[in-house]
């Protein structure tokens, strides 16, 4: 009977989970006056950290979801609170890389 519950509750996150859109060479080219030298590899890295820190809490927002201005208070914040329960788990460049990626997939891509 766990093993169904498990089972269940995995299928009900995924299937209420955010689709994010794969990062292409066009977004990263699109943001290169924004942000000089910032790769494909980059926004890929970018999503890699947004999923892996910020759905360990809570559910994720499409990176569409909030504005350049609401972004840039709410990642510092996020991981202040990610570092304060394991400390240096996500460092400067992650964050800078990480703010870059919800910038440019989302009010940046319009």
């Amino acid at each position: 009977m766990k093993k169904i519950s498990i089972v269940f509750s995995v299928f009900l996150f995924a299937a209420c989970a955010v689709k994010l859109s794969e990062p292409t060479q066009a977004d990263a080219t699109r943001v290169s006056g924004q942000f000089p030298n910032f790769t494909v590899e980059n926004l890929q890295s970018g999503k890699r950290i947004y999923t892996e820190n910020c759905a360990s809490c809570h559910k994720l927002a499409k990176p569409s979801a909030f504005s350049e201005a609401d972004w840039r208070k709410i990642v510092p914040n996020m991981v202040a609170k990610v570092n304060k329960k394991n400390p240096n788990k996500i460092n400067t460049a992650d964050e800078d890389v990480l703010l870059k990626y919800l910038l440019t997939m989302g009010p940046l891509s319009k």
